[in-house]
């Protein structure tokens, strides 16, 4: 296969580029810039979405869904009482969105009404966890540990994925992603964590850095997978352009809206941080 080694150059710029502002906001920022900025990511992100599944059928109550996903996320930041809920329903969707990758009738679950709810629910939900997650104990390095250890996956496969031999995990959805990408996926995920553990005494346990790895590995490759079917049946290579060579909001969190969730509530049943 023929590299275009000015495509990944360019990736990789973007790449250090958003990790880099990235870090600068998760670590610096005042907690209502913080919120401000995921609430942006949130609506584009959900406004993406929409416009992927319009392209498919024709969804009822866009608005209503894109304004009742707003206000999910911005009650989810701003109060804890339906954390541990709102936790448990989006690992729930998680789960059945993963599940889809292996059904035939993979446009007749993706699709429709009910498609653009569940995934609405679990964009608001899950970027509004990161917000929640940074205001506990430990809260930075947390958002930090799932940040880092989800992009650094994706940022690694979308610069040197193509180097790999590919033996797809679904063809019909992406041709590209494949076993052998989301085994490397994982292990560099595992060498980014244990370097969290090794520098920055985060997690405290070994035991965590490798449950992590496992959450992020698989979930994160799920919602690739699941974005990209959407994508794939709209005829869309991206949800958008925000990001150049990236593509949009929606691409950036695809991977994120999987594993915050199931990461979320693994810290809060090892440390009681949703409490």
């Amino acid at each position: 296969m023929k590299v275009d080694s000015a495509l990944t150059l360019r990736r990789f710029v973007i790449g250090v580029a958003l990790f880099s502002a990235l870090a600068l906001l998760v670590l610096f920022s005042p907690p209502l810039m913080f919120a401000a900025c995921f609430a942006i990511v949130c609506a584009v992100a959900l406004w993406e979405y929409l416009a992927l599944l319009g392209a498919l059928v024709e969804v009822p109550y866009p608005v209503a869904i894109f304004v009742g996903g707003m206000l999910v996320h911005l009650s989810i930041t701003a109060s804890e009482l339906s954390v541990a809920l709102c936790t448990a329903a989006v690992v729930t969707a998680s789960i059945l969105s993963a599940c889809t990758l292996f059904g035939k009738e993979l446009r007749a679950v993706v699709l429709g009404a009910g498609a653009a709810l569940l995934g609405s629910l679990s964009l608001a939900i899950s970027i509004g966890l990161v917000v929640v997650l940074r205001g506990k104990a430990d809260g930075v390095l947390a958002v930090g540990l799932v940040l880092v250890g989800t992009y650094v996956r994706e940022v690694s496969l979308l610069c040197f994925g193509h180097f790999l031999p590919v033996r797809p995990i679904r063809a019909e959805i992406n041709p590209r992603k494949g076993y052998i990408g989301w085994f490397v996926g994982s292990v560099v995920v595992g060498l980014t964590l244990t370097a969290f553990h090794v520098f920055l005494q985060y997690p405290t346990r070994f035991a965590d850095v490798l449950v992590f790895t496992l959450l992020i590995g698989w979930f994160g490759q799920a919602g690739d997978l699941y974005m990209s079917a959407i994508k794939r049946l709209a005829g869309a290579r991206h949800s958008g352009v925000v990001f150049g060579e990236q593509g949009g909001a929606l691409d950036s969190v695809d991977s994120l809206v999987f594993t915050m969730p199931v990461c979320f509530m693994y810290i809060a049943v090892t440390t009681g941080a949703a409490g």
